[in-house]
């Protein structure tokens, strides 16, 4: 089932499994790109897996350009403003309180800009695990501490993510003792995971069929590990 709410006066769209409830959750962050028809694909794909999933629009909530203005300083220039990752919380709380999700069980998975903000938000917010694609870590690493567990996936060949975040973030979280498993693909850009403008797939950013076949791969399994309740 499909839904279009609003949470926190940002627009979203949320699809509900049909396998027997309490579902676990997912919220789906966004890349630069939007909540375009990719991220549809990609919430269409957790449902399939029996996560109840929400994607908010990043830039949704207010005068578009503000919005879109705000979310991308927050990603790439001032990532210690909690702006943006209070607006994630309160999407959490949204599936948290819906009577059919276990708010115990609800991670949060993120694209480029997204993936930074599932970054900050696996220690920010209560979720239970993260998965981070291509996303920016922050210098300061103690905005990481209290993470949950987080698995990431970055290429090798990206040129849109500074040298040394796969290392950086792997390391802050291992001297937490925090479960996280950080993976290098070889041969892949930016956004591998995502189906990209023609004019980006130029530029060597875009999809890579088994680049992703291998994270998301990597990516259910640990999800189910932390979030199903066959594991639970």
């Amino acid at each position: 089932m499909t839904l279009k709410v609003e949470i926190d006066g940002m627009r979203a769209l949320a699809m509900d499994p049909t396998t027997p409830t309490p579902w676990p959750g997912m919220v789906v962050l966004h890349e630069a790109a939007g909540l375009n028809l990719d991220i549809k694909r990609i919430v269409e794909h957790l449902v399939g897996l029996g996560y109840a999933t929400v994607a908010p629009d990043l830039f949704s909530g207010g005068a578009k350009p503000l919005c879109i203005a705000r979310t991308v300083r927050d990603a790439f220039i001032d990532p210690a403003s909690r702006t943006t990752t209070d607006r994630i919380e309160q999407v959490r709380q949204w599936l948290a309180t819906r009577e059919q999700v276990d708010a115990q069980r609800i991670g949060v998975i993120g694209f480029c800009m997204g993936g930074g903000f599932a970054v900050v938000a696996a220690a920010r917010s209560p979720f239970a695990a993260a998965a981070v694609n291509y996303g920016r870590v922050p210098n300061d690493a103690s905005m990481l501490q209290g993470s949950c567990p987080v698995i990431a996936n970055y290429g090798a060949d990206d040129r849109l993510i500074p040298r040394g975040t796969p290392e950086r973030l792997e390391a802050a979280l291992t001297a937490q003792n925090v479960p996280v498993d950080v993976e290098v693909i070889e041969g892949v850009g930016h956004s591998f995971m995502n189906h990209e403008p023609a004019i980006a797939e130029a530029l060597g950013i875009g999809f890579d069929a088994l680049a992703a076949d291998r994270a998301w791969d990597r990516i259910e399994r640990f999800f189910a590990q932390h979030l199903r309740a066959d594991t639970a």
